[in-house]
């Protein structure tokens, strides 16, 4: 526990606090389905009872979190079919599972029938009320519970978009980091190019980029290296990129992509089968940001920011970053979305220095020293 401080004493009692009364990472937190006011709170006036323990608040003896998502998936392929008297052979055939029969002869073939009964008096199947045939003795709660558990299953089909999206940037910014350097004589027939070329046409060949064309559209002047870095071919890069940015943004991508592989790992791991679930000890207290990991940080950034067309003091725009040509322009947009986490959007989209150590230190195992905290925002900015 103390290695996982830092080594700083007082961080371990909290440390230690937290662990212990944290909700387990496979459990549900029962407070979180009941009716607000049933709900536990403290009184300085009389005994109050005592918290709900998961176990018995939440008796899912009826219905386990790892059958919910097939429960749904049977559900939506009848109402697609506008047929609830299919069989378990046609259903699985259809939804390409597997569906255990103890599952289908307790509780589904009950509410199926209850279902087509009530699609043939012309009223609509809802899930909730096919829940409610399928466990009789449901409480509201539990309702809330099934609710939740579908959420959470749309949730890690999310993350799992977005762990894509970011595997692809990250493999597409180091494949574009390894390209060699745009040979000089390449360089110089583009740049000659540049020279004859009217400014209509200039416009028009660097817009073919859709992010560029996002920018140039507005107005801004297309330079000699706005120019080269959009006709280089896509086998070089256009110049010598910056080493600590190379080593930052690369480390920032492959963060996110771990932060969204760990995310999607406790999630699916709530619905694993009884007994094939698996989980990590949760660290509560990071060590501190090594000091030369703080520097090259606060470099990267200060290379994003040292552009004149962003005069803005700690802060860096979009436009600033696709025009450094450090780093191909989808990587610079994708970088803003992780960094402020929203598309970049806007007249004039980008993010500060703060809040780009603060994503950086989110993601990190790290935290920041309590020297660099000044009124609780980092004033390395």
């Amino acid at each position: 526990m103390l290695a996982e401080t830092g080594g700083e004493l007082l961080a371990a009692p909290f440390a230690l606090l937290l662990e212990r009364f944290s909700v387990r990472e496979l459990e549900d937190d029962p407070e979180s389905l009941e009716d607000e006011d049933k709900s536990f709170k403290l009184s300085h006036t009389a005994p109050v009872e005592l918290p709900l323990q998961t176990a018995a608040a939440l008796d899912t003896s009826f219905l386990r979190r790892d059958e919910i998502g097939l429960v749904r998936k049977v559900f939506r392929e009848c109402e697609r079919q506008c047929d609830f008297s299919l069989s378990h052979e046609d259903i699985g055939r259809a939804l390409g599972v597997f569906i255990p029969p103890d599952l289908w002869c307790d509780r589904l073939v009950r509410g199926l029938d209850e279902m087509e009964r009530l699609r043939g008096l012309g009223q609509k199947p809802i899930l909730s009320l096919f829940f409610r045939k399928l466990c009789p003795t449901v409480k509201p709660r539990h309702l809330r519970l099934f609710q939740i558990w579908m959420k959470e299953l749309d949730h890690i089909e999310e993350l799992k978009v977005h762990l894509a999206t970011s595997r692809r940037m990250q493999e597409y910014f180091e494949s574009y980091v390894a390209r060699p350097v745009l040979p000089a004589r390449v360089r110089q027939e583009l740049l000659e190019e540049y020279e004859g070329l009217a400014y209509n046409t200039l416009q028009a060949s660097v817009t073919r980029d859709a992010f560029r064309k996002r920018f140039y559209d507005g107005g801004s002047r297309v330079t000699k290296e706005d120019y080269v870095a959009a006709m280089c071919p896509t086998e070089f890069r256009h110049k010598e990129g910056n080493p600590a940015v190379n080593l930052v943004v690369g480390q920032l991508l492959r963060l996110q992509v771990a932060k969204l592989e760990e995310a999607l790992a406790r999630k699916e791991a709530l619905f694993a089968k009884n007994g094939e679930a698996v989980t990590a000890r949760r660290k509560f207290i990071k060590p501190s940001v090594p000091d030369h990991q703080w520097d090259l940080w606060n470099e990267a950034f200060d290379s994003f920011s040292s552009v004149e067309s962003d005069s803005r003091e700690g802060h860096v725009s979009l436009l600033a970053l696709v025009r450094q040509n450090d780093v191909c322009p989808a990587v610079c947009d994708f970088m803003c979305q992780i960094v402020t986490g929203s598309r970049a959007e806007g007249p004039d989209p980008g993010f500060s220095k703060e809040s780009f150590l603060q994503k950086l230190l989110e993601l990190s195992p790290w935290r920041v020293k309590k020297e660099i905290l000044s009124q609780g925002r980092l004033s390395a900015v």
